[in-house]
């Protein structure tokens, strides 16, 4: 069996020496599949001193030419060595030719790319029984993954970042890890003369910059975080965020949070285990404050807040007040509610 765990990836590939055979490289994060078959691929190069040849061919050309990938296998290096494929975008057409490779195998590194596969699938059944193939799976880099990224990137650079910096930067990273590498360099250069990066850097570099401040506004709110919602409110507005958009999101916050307690109730399920980021679509750093926010409202309370949230979001389309001052105060009672209990 030559099947690793997601998290045993990252120790297998900094060995040393990897072994010349076929590497299936698969998962979701598509960022990361493509990083990781490039590092297998130059540590074969960079081992052989350059003398190994690299080709690379994408899945359709091994579907309009079947016998390339044994052609090519089989064919020794013009420099000596071992020959070295990468294959790109591979589907489970490719299964019968290396089922043939593996039969006989002709001790070439072959490294190819695919998207997820379930534990039936005949692609990843065949790497991971293989004694000749490793299968390694690429997920969606967890919380301690993009804290371990953001401090190997910004500790080699020597740039400073504070904590509330690096945290808020965390939530808008993690689906892909190609994206992820390309929003920190894009943040290494900017901070190439100052050698810090605060809370504000962020704010005005990443991702969905918007959607993240409104999260933290609503987190705070929900949990009862007087102190941060103060802090996040503040920074959503400067950031030129209206009010009735935060106002909409609220509302909708609260109705998916009674949508989850009268589902938990329906099943007799406990709220907390129907919360996942893939299927009601929030960042998967919020998970453990979605938790808490079960956990702190009922049926009841929700029913209350969403009637406050409606009635000033109706005030803030028609008072004279202004519509900052109206958002401020419904979320600063709600808040308050839940951190009085």
């Amino acid at each position: 069996m030559s099947a690793l765990k997601a998290h045993e990836v990252d120790r297998f590939l900094a060995g040393k020496s990897l072994p010349v055979a076929l590497y299936l490289v698969y998962g979701p994060d598509a960022g990361l599949v493509s990083e990781r078959a490039r590092n297998i691929s130059n540590h074969f190069v960079s081992e052989a001193g350059g003398s190994m040849n690299l080709a690379t061919f994408e899945m359709s050309e091994l579907d309009g030419d079947p016998g390339l990938l044994a052609r090519e296998a089989r064919t020794p290096s013009l420099f000596g060595g071992n020959p070295l494929i990468r294959v790109r975008n591979v589907s489970g057409k490719i299964v019968p030719l290396l089922e043939e490779l593996l039969a006989d195998w002709p001790d070439a590194g072959l490294i190819l790319e695919s998207g997820n596969l379930t534990p039936k699938d005949k692609l990843r059944a065949l790497a991971e029984k293989s004694d000749k193939a490793y299968a390694l799976p690429c997920y969606a880099d967890s919380e301690a993954d993009l804290a371990r990224l953001i401090s190997e990137t910004f500790d080699g650079e020597a740039i400073r970042i504070d904590a509330e910096a690096a945290a808020m930067l965390r939530t808008s990273l993690g689906n892909d890890r190609e994206v992820t590498r390309r929003e920190l360099e894009k943040l290494v250069l900017y901070a190439q003369d100052s050698k810090e990066l605060t809370i504000g850097d962020i704010l005005a570099l990443s991702g969905d910059n918007a959607t993240i401040a409104i999260d933290q506004v609503l987190d705070a709110a929900a949990i009862g975080h007087l102190e941060k919602l103060d802090r996040a409110l503040g920074r959503a507005l400067t950031q030129g965020i209206d009010a009735a958009r935060i106002l909409r999101a609220a509302l909708n916050h609260f109705l998916f949070l009674r949508q989850v307690l009268a589902e938990a109730n329906d099943k007799g399920q406990r709220p907390a285990d129907l919360l996942d980021p893939r299927r009601h679509r929030f960042h998967f750093s919020r998970t453990n404050a979605l938790k808490t926010q079960v956990r702190l409202w009922d049926l009841k309370s929700l029913s209350e807040a969403i009637q406050r949230l409606q009635d000033a979001s109706r005030k803030q389309r028609t008072a004279r007040e202004t519509g900052d001052a109206i958002a401020g105060r419904v979320l600063v009672a709600l808040a308050s509610r839940v951190s009085k209990r």
